[in-house]
């Protein structure tokens, strides 16, 4: 598996370096025992403590040796003493509309100092049941219909990779855009390219200049355990396999040879990466990030949504891992780990940012609301709302395309 570290962001002049990822410890508990798991059962917590090797608040931040983050090395801690939110003017970025190939040089917003956390070396230990599944000699047989319904940002399901930062840009994407799901990506749209011995083409965008759009092939047909179960990513929607071949086919955005073949099992490329820049290939623009402590880190999220909910594909992450002033464990909110942001509420004079954890489970529980956000009962299905005195305390950035 591969190796990675959280590297010192750079000047806001530049998009800063980052390496987020935490993988669906659900579906790696589910994996390892060779059954399903449903958190609303009785002993939940404890079936995956015993799966995992962890007490169950132990598995959300990598200080603890959670198989959750294997394969960090480093990861960016907050300051121990809170610093003073940086005074910026109130400036928000403004939400663009999506654009085609030829429009996708526009140039992006100008991005926000951003704080500098701590760089903490961590290891992760590899445990001895490691890899809960076949890492080779994959076996491809999961089928479906690419799209059953409209994509929605309900419908990405992480799973056994550290990629959350790929799945909840698709999930910001759908939210926003479904088009870019249903029309952009897939190049014609109908499910059947025939080229190649290829299914699908998706075309994906990249830097420099985010304007020439990369053309990538995959067959239908997905890994699957030894079970019949999904490995990676899936849909909450039976039957449909949009967000699982996008994942496949984005393999080759991150490969080492530039190209993908129909059937690839380099799966480990897609482990930790840039939430924000996920979001500029599947759109097609430059990407944008923004400090989620600034003085105008709610007015930037609000110019970017309408009637409280996003307008433009954004995504938050957190820091790497806790310390003294935040603790991640027992909070609902997972370390090192990247979030949909759905948009805004307000209520009882308090402010809060909606919030979908791509694994489609495990809410935050910390200064949240409950109620309904557009169709969405709060807190369910990974979405929650989270007061934004508290988002700004425990994650580092947000951003989008």
């Amino acid at each position: 598996m591969a190796t990675n570290s959280v590297q010192t962001p750079a000047p806001a002049a530049q998009a800063p370096v980052v390496n987020i990822g935490a993988a669906n410890p659900l579906r790696i508990a589910e994996l390892r025992l060779g059954r399903t798991l449903d958190p609303a059962e009785p002993g939940f917590q404890d079936t995956m403590a015993q799966a995992l090797g962890l007490p169950f608040e132990k598995l959300f931040d990598p200080q603890f040796g959670s198989p959750v983050f294997i394969g960090i090395t480093g990861v960016h801690a907050p300051p121990e003493v809170e610093p003073a939110p940086p005074k910026l003017p109130v400036d928000p970025v403004k939400p663009r509309p999506i654009v085609g190939a030829a429009e996708a040089s526009v140039g992006a917003p100008p991005l926000r100092p951003l704080p500098i956390p701590v760089l903490r070396p961590i290891k992760v230990p590899v445990p001895v049941w490691w890899p809960p599944f076949p890492l080779t000699d994959l076996k491809y047989g999961m089928l479906g219909e690419f799209i059953v319904d409209v994509p929605s940002a309900t419908a990405p399901w992480q799973g056994a990779l550290a990629d959350c930062w790929l799945i909840s840009a698709m999930a910001s994407v759908a939210w926003c855009h479904s088009d870019a799901i249903s029309e952009r990506t897939l190049k014609d749209g109908s499910g059947v390219v025939g080229s190649g011995g290829a299914d699908y083409e998706f075309t994906f965008y990249a830097a420099p200049d985010w304007s020439v759009g990369r053309t990538l092939s995959v067959k239908d047909d997905l890994p699957e355990s030894p079970s019949g179960d999904f490995i990676y990513a899936c849909s909450t929607v039976p039957g449909e396999t949009w967000p699982a071949n996008v994942e496949k086919a984005f393999i080759g955005m991150r490969g080492p040879t530039g190209f993908l073949e129909p059937s690839s099992t380099n799966y480990a490329e897609l482990n930790y990466g840039d939430p924000a820049w996920a979001v500029a290939s599947l759109v097609g623009r430059p990407p944008w990030y923004h400090a989620a402590n600034a003085s105008d880190a709610w007015a930037t999220i609000n110019a970017n949504c309408s009637g409280g909910r996003a307008t433009t594909p954004m995504t938050a992450w957190t820091y790497g891992t806790g310390s003294a002033t935040i603790s991640y464990d027992g909070s609902g909110i997972v370390a090192n780990h990247a979030y949909s942001l759905l948009g805004t509420m307000t209520s009882g004079g308090s402010d809060y940012v909606v919030l979908r954890n791509p694994w489609s489970w495990h809410e935050g529980v910390l200064n949240t609301l409950p109620g309904t956000f557009q169709g969405l009962t709060l807190p369910g299905g990974g979405v929650f709302a989270l007061r934004m005195d508290t988002f700004s305390q425990y994650y580092v950035t947000f951003g989008g395309a």
